[in-house]
């Protein structure tokens, strides 16, 4: 979906701070030395990847890389810096209504992007834990 339509179904705050997030693109970039590493593809075909640097069970460095769409972004930017200062076990916690709580919505048809961010996130986790 392209930004025009992304804004046309949102209140203009919400797409004022999306814009923002989205020039931004915080965490934005495949990390080299992540000690744990998650990915999930949504059935609309959006990627998403997780990296996170652990130390003594806390994330202290995460970034995402995605070449998806504008929700994509948005919700691995957003995502990541949710979780960064988090234990694995509260950052297992976060839902995707968490991260669409905190960007302030999503259109309807958007919303699995959040979906594959929360499950790229825990697969991270899962390798970290292995």
């Amino acid at each position: 979906m392209e930004l025009k339509e992304f804004a046309d179904k949102l209140p203009k705050e919400t797409i004022e701070k999306i814009v923002k997030i989205w020039l931004e693109r915080k965490n934005f970039g495949k990390m080299e030395d992540f000690d744990a590493y998650g990915k999930c593809t949504g059935e609309c075909g959006e990627t998403i990847e997780i990296y996170l640097k652990i130390n003594n069970g806390r994330i202290k460095k995460s970034s995402f890389y995605t070449e998806g769409c504008v929700a994509a972004v948005v919700c691995g930017s957003v995502l990541t810096q949710m979780i960064k200062g988090k234990g694995l076990k509260e950052a297992e916690k976060i839902r995707s209504i968490d991260i669409i709580d905190e960007i302030g919505g999503l259109p309807e048809e958007e919303i699995h992007c959040a979906v594959v961010a929360e499950n790229a996130l825990k697969e991270a986790i899962r390798s970290y834990s292995k």
